[in-house]
């Protein structure tokens, strides 16, 4: 069937980056269009220039960096030479995007209630109770549970995923003409992140919204794309519909990215008789304003070496265990034994002193970083204060950052210089600067495409091979917990449902939330 004519047709932009970067632009010459009612999914590793493409199309572009030519069409109309007021109320009102890092996005001094109203205060002359009225509608449509109550939230008390469905409520609340979605579902687990692709789906069918759709994933494109553009270190190397783009690649790069998917293959898991180094007993966590309890009688143990997967939906209470584990917060009941010792009645120092073995990376790689150092500063810093010589710490640093594929001279560059995946990338690395015991990964590969994350997980087992450490892995790709865990755990609503070897879980499992989840992952029928 032929195409409609394009709503939105970027032709020939180039965009220039400082003279610092690695390479001379960020996008070089690209061109392409999405027609109304289709759904564009543009692949490539992170640092190809898809975000900096989409934050150009938004007039959004960050000091330094300046569109050098091209045109930005949006029904005929050159965005790029419009007026600013005129091009930000046609952003706010018929072209619309949701970021890929939430936490950034929303205001942190404001209700996520209240920031999403502001949307319809601007753009509409609904009253206040019929913007309330419709705020619900919108939280309740992209799934966030007790939507009263996320309402009087702040973006802080909400997990990354009821984040990113805030993020996605807030962009589809004038049902935009296109929608520009960056990574959207990076942050959700697979279930959620099903029922998201079907509400993107729904907006498009009912309204012939067209949507450029940004994602390193390519189950997800196997699952909403209909048309597909592979991008390659700022260039567009390869466009075509999606049966061509995934049953026939023509550029090497794209068949590259395609092998690098990961699939749901469990590992053979060698028997480890090492009495447990964590053990976490029947833990207790109730957050006062929730009827469902953050951790409810869960115990859990990890042996030297060993890789447990934490599985379940945002908010099910996996960062809430996490965070418990190495004290960043509270537990109303329960013990969590660290080689022994109790880490839940340590305080001062000699809670310091345990938590040199614990590291952990976090889920936002924006936040975790401090934007007025240099990378080299943040990653020697931590070695250091533990006693390791500045010369021995800069040089296990410029291993590290080589091994999860930076180049040496990122160690003399700020956070903000770098694309979330990159940053994430530095994250690891200083986690795994300080050798610990004991990593808690919490959604570390979540913000990584898919050849960075096949590095990534194999520079996780070099180094956990070589001293040893045990991992407790939070993930909602079970594809990636298949091939990387020794045991699954499942959580759901703070309790964990389930618990098996991955071979066993995905064959035998005996939950239907776990079947539900197995089942909702993108792609999986290919």
């Amino acid at each position: 069937m032929a195409r409609s004519a394009p709503l939105l047709s970027v032709e020939n932009l180039s965009i220039e980056l400082p003279g610092v970067a690695d390479r001379t632009h960020a996008v070089a010459g690209v061109s392409f269009s999405v027609a109304p009612g289709e759904i564009l999914c543009i692949v490539g590793e992170s640092g190809s220039g898809k975000s900096v493409m989409s934050l150009a199309i938004m007039g959004l572009l960050s000091r330094g960096l300046s569109v050098e030519g091209g045109k930005i069409l949006f029904e005929g109309q050159d965005l790029l030479t419009m007026p600013p007021k005129a091009r930000r109320d046609l952003a706010g009102r018929r072209i619309a995007m949701v970021f890929q890092e939430p936490i950034a996005s929303l205001n942190p001094f404001y209700r996520v209630g209240e920031q999403v109203a502001e949307v319809f205060r601007l753009h509409t002359d609904m009253s206040k109770a019929e913007i309330r009225e419709r705020v619900l509608e919108l939280f309740s449509e992209v799934l966030l549970p007790e939507p009263e109550l996320i309402y009087q939230r702040y973006p802080h008390q909400l997990s990354g995923g009821q984040c990113q469905r805030v993020m996605i409520a807030m962009a589809l609340a004038l049902e935009p003409a296109v929608l520009i979605a960056d990574e959207p579902t990076t942050a959700l687990d697979v279930t959620t992140q099903a029922q998201i692709l079907d509400l993107i789906r729904d907006l498009r069918d009912r309204h012939g919204t067209a949507v450029v759709f940004i994602t390193h994933d390519f189950g997800v494109v196997e699952e909403i794309a209909d048309r597909v553009a592979v991008m390659q270190s700022g260039h567009l190397v390869e466009e075509g519909t999606k049966e061509r783009i995934m049953n026939a690649p023509a550029h090497p790069y794209t068949r590259a990215l395609l092998a690098a998917v990961p699939r749901l293959a469990p590992r053979e898991v060698q028997a480890n008789d090492k009495p447990p180094f964590l053990v976490a007993e029947n833990l207790q966590k109730r957050w006062p304003e929730r009827r469902i309890p953050a951790l409810e009688d869960v115990s859990l143990s990890i042996r030297p070496g060993e890789t447990i997967g934490l599985v379940g939906e945002s908010g099910s209470g996996k960062s809430t265990l996490a965070r418990a584990i190495i004290r960043l917060g509270t537990v109303d009941g329960g013990s969590i034994r660290l080689n022994g010792e109790d880490l839940v009645g340590k305080e001062g120092a000699s809670l310091r002193a345990l938590r040199r073995h614990i590291q952990m990376v976090f889920q936002d790689p924006y936040s975790a970083l401090d934007p007025r150092q240099k990378i080299g500063s943040a990653l020697t810093e931590g070695p250091m204060a533990c006693g390791v010589p500045r010369r021995e710490a800069e040089e296990r640093v410029r291993d590290l950052i080589s091994a999860v594929g930076l180049q040496p001279s990122a160690l003399d560059r700020f956070p903000h210089e770098f694309s979330g995946g990159q940053r994430q990338r530095i994250c690891i690395a200083r986690a795994l600067a300080l050798r610990p015991d004991l990593l808690i990964a919490d959604e570390a590969l979540s913000a990584l495409d898919v050849t960075m994350q096949a590095q990534v997980l194999e520079l996780l087992g070099e180094m956990q091979a070589r001293f040893g450490f045990a991992m407790l892995f939070i993930t909602h790709d079970l594809r990636i917990a298949s091939s990387l865990c020794d045991r699954i755990c499942v959580m759901q609503r703070g309790r964990i449902i389930e618990e098996a070897e991955p071979r066993l879980l995905f064959a035998h499992s005996g939950h239907p939330y776990t079947q539900a989840l197995l089942q909702a992952i993108p792609g999986a029928d290919r």
